[in-house]
C-alpha cells in the first residue's frame, strides 16, 4: 500500500467556497468541448451530475454556463462572463500549485535567475554536474547546464553520455558568451598569464 499526499485547488469568493477542483475541470471541460454533455463525458461522469455542479454553483455566484441555440451545429454550451473568471482563478492556482512543486537545479545564469524571479520559482545554483546528480536521483525535475564535451568539442552532448537510454531530453535554450575581463588600459597576452607575469583568477569550479 503506498501513500501519497494530494493538493487540489478551490475557489473562493469572499472567503467562502464556491467551487472544488471537479467543478472547475468541469468548466475547462465545458469551454474546451461547448457541450454540458461533451464535457461530462470527458470526464467519465453523467450528465445529470455535472449538471447538479453547475446549478450549485450558480446558486452562489449567478450564472456561469450559458446554452447556445440550434444552428448547424446542434447547440452547446458556453462559460459567461462568470465562468470565465472563476476558471481563470483556478487556473491560476493550479499553476501556482505546480511551480510551488517544481524544482531546478542550474549552472548559474543571469538571464535564468530573472526568469524564475518572474515565475516564482526555486532553484538551486549548483553548477551543472551537480544539477545533473539532482535530476537523476529525482531531486529535481530540470537541470539548467553549461558543459563542454572534451571529446566533441560540443555543449551539453554529455547528456546522452550520462542517460545513454534517453531518460533525459536535451532542450537547447540559448548560447552564452565566453570572454575576460580585465583593468582598462592594460595590455597582454596570453602568454604573460602562462608565464606568471599577470595572475588569473578562475571561475568557481561546476
Amino acid at each position: 500500500m503506498k501513500f501519497r499526499p494530494v493538493v487540489e485547488v478551490s475557489v473562493y469568493a469572499d472567503g467562502k467556497k464556491v467551487m472544488d477542483q471537479l467543478t472547475a475541470e468541469l468548466l475547462l471541460a465545458v469551454k474546451e468541448t461547448g457541450s454540458i454533455l461533451a464535457a461530462a463525458r470527458k470526464l467519465g461522469m453523467p450528465y445529470s451530475r455535472a449538471w447538479r455542479r453547475i446549478s450549485s454553483l450558480e446558486r452562489e455566484v449567478g450564472r456561469v454556463v450559458e446554452p447556445i441555440r440550434g444552428g448547424r451545429g446542434g447547440g452547446g454550451a458556453k462559460l459567461t462572463e462568470i465562468g470565465e473568471e472563476l476558471l481563470k482563478a483556478y487556473l491560476e492556482g493550479r499553476r501556482g500549485q505546480v511551480m510551488s512543486d517544481f524544482t531546478l537545479a542550474s549552472s548559474h545564469d543571469p538571464l535564468l535567475e530573472e526568469a524564475a524571479k518572474e515565475e516564482g520559482v526555486q532553484v538551486r545554483w549548483v553548477g551543472s554536474l551537480a544539477a545533473l546528480l539532482y535530476l537523476s536521483v529525482g531531486e529535481a525535475d530540470v537541470a539548467g547546464i553549461h558543459i563542454v564535451d572534451v571529446d566533441t568539442g560540443q555543449y551539453n552532448t554529455v547528456v546522452k553520455k550520462l542517460f545513454p537510454g534517453g531518460e533525459v531530453l536535451l532542450i537547447r535554450g540559448f548560447q552564452r558568451e565566453v570572454g575576460w575581463a580585465y583593468r582598462r588600459g592594460l595590455s597582454f597576452s596570453l602568454d604573460d598569464v602562462k608565464n606568471g607575469k599577470l595572475s588569473l583568477a578562475l571561475r568557481n569550479k561546476g
